[in-house]
C-alpha cells in the first residue's frame, strides 16, 4: 500500500494505464449491455425449462420490470410459432392489472448491473496493479496526495471525451428485486 504521496507524474501514467482498460472493457459497461443479457439468459433459461416460471410471474407481478419483459417475449415467441403459451402464461398476459406500471425515468435494476459490477473489477485491479488502496479516507480525498484505485478510474471517466462511469445508488442496488420497485 502507497504510504508515500504519489509524484503527479506517476498518477498521470497509472490514470493512462486505467484507460485503456476502461477502453477496452466499455461496451460491456454499457447499460444496455447488461438488461439485454439478463433478459437473453432468463428467456433461454425459461425455454429450456431450466428456471421456474411461476417463480417469474411471481417477481413480475411484485413489480419487477425486467421479468415482465421476459414473460411477454416469451409469450408472443410462442404466438408468433403457433404454439399455445403454457396456462400460467396465457393467465399472467392476461391480467394486465397485475403487469407491472413504468415510471418515466424510473431507475431498473438490470440497466446497471453489469456495469457496476464492471466498475468494481477495474477499481479492484487499479488498486492490485499499482499497489493502492481501493477508496481513501476523506481527509486523503481533500488532500488529494494519494490514489485510489476509485479515484484513478474516476478521475480517467471525468475527463473530456471519455466515458463517464457511474454507479446505482446503495439501497437499490443491494436491494433484492422483489422490492426495488414497489410503489
Amino acid at each position: 500500500m502507497a504510504t508515500l504521496p504519489v509524484p503527479q507524474a506517476d498518477t498521470d501514467r497509472m490514470i493512462a494505464i486505467v484507460g485503456t482498460w476502461i477502453d477496452r472493457v466499455a461496451k460491456c459497461l454499457s447499460d444496455e449491455g447488461g438488461r439485454a443479457w439478463i433478459e437473453r439468459t432468463l428467456l433461454a433459461r425459461l425455454k429450456q425449462g431450466r428456471t421456474e416460471r411461476q417463480k417469474v410471474i411471481a417477481e413480475a407481478e411484485a413489480g419487477d420490470v425486467v421479468s415482465h419483459d421476459v414473460l411477454m417475449a416469451e409469450f408472443h415467441d410462442l404466438l408468433d410459432n403457433h404454439q399455445l403459451p403454457p396456462v400460467s402464461l396465457c393467465a399472467y398476459a392476461r391480467a394486465t392489472d397485475k403487469h407491472p406500471k413504468r415510471k418515466a425515468g424510473g431507475y431498473i435494476w438490470a440497466d446497471h448491473w453489469v456495469g457496476n459490477y464492471g466498475v468494481s473489477i477495474l477499481v479492484y485491479l487499479a488498486s492490485e496493479v499499482f499497489e493502492l488502496r481501493p477508496t481513501r479516507s476523506r481527509d486523503a480525498r481533500r488532500k488529494s496526495l494519494y490514489p485510489s484505485g476509485a479515484s484513478l478510474c474516476g478521475r480517467r471517466s471525468r475527463a473530456p471525451g471519455h466515458r463517464q462511469l457511474r454507479r446505482a445508488p446503495r439501497r437499490e442496488y443491494l436491494a433484492r428485486p422483489s422490492q426495488r420497485h414497489r410503489s
